[in-house]
């Protein structure tokens, strides 16, 4: 039989018990509020430093743009050119018509035109940049080598994106930094109702995209 003393000492025993638990809850609170606080202060932080080095990188490669814009200048580089350089949507864009790099319905680049992206690659490499290497072409339907391009001018302006893009790395770009993709006729700049037009349809674009390859 349970004495009176007994049952005195087992409510004291609960009560310290229930006092020692709200201590302790009270402490895991304080370092839970604590800890809250560290974390804010570390995320505050982490966007400064992540800002600064938006800031620094973004600086460089402005730096780098301006001295492609320079390079592309001295290549007689304009509005009306075979190369020609220009603010895109995504980025600055080299655009370079076919005539300089490729015969007609060949994925061939030319001895002038390697020596064009010779010169263009170490620019665009310092420039920290992610590119993507387009491929264009005009409405004509693709009337040599048929069994090379089964799929006409995608086919076509794939392997001309590719090919441009891949002397870009032999010449230093790092390949991670680099995408391709063939777009056909399907991304005019001009009518393709006239000679001039189809002309300034058929080219190759070196967009350096100011986010990731997968945007």
């Amino acid at each position: 039989m349970v004495t009176q003393d007994q049952m005195e000492q087992r409510e004291q025993s609960l009560r310290t018990s229930l006092d020692e638990m709200k201590r302790y809850q009270l402490d895991l609170e304080a370092e839970n509020q604590t800890l809250r606080a560290q974390n804010r202060n570390l995320q505050v932080q982490v966007e400064g430093a992540r800002a600064t080095s938006a800031r620094s990188a973004s600086a460089e490669i402005d730096q780098a743009f301006a001295r492609l814009n320079e390079y592309m200048q001295k290549l007689g580089a304009g509005s009306g050119g075979d190369v020609t350089w220009f603010q895109g949507p995504e980025g600055p864009v080299v655009r370079i018509q076919d005539q300089i790099l490729f015969r007609s319905g060949s994925q061939s680049v030319s001895d002038e035109g390697r020596q064009l992206l010779a010169k263009l690659a170490p620019e665009l490499a310092s420039s920290g940049a992610n590119l993507r290497v387009e491929g264009h072409t005009d409405s004509d339907q693709v009337k040599v080598n048929i069994d090379k391009y089964p799929h006409g001018n995608l086919d076509l302006s794939s392997e001309r994106a590719l090919e441009v893009a891949t002397i870009l790395i032999a010449n230093g770009l790092p390949t991670e930094r680099v995408a391709v993709a063939g777009y056909a006729e399907y991304r005019p700049v001009a009518p393709n109702d006239t000679p001039e037009g189809k002309r300034k349809n058929r080219r190759v674009e070196i967009v350096l995209l100011s986010g990731s390859l997968t945007q």
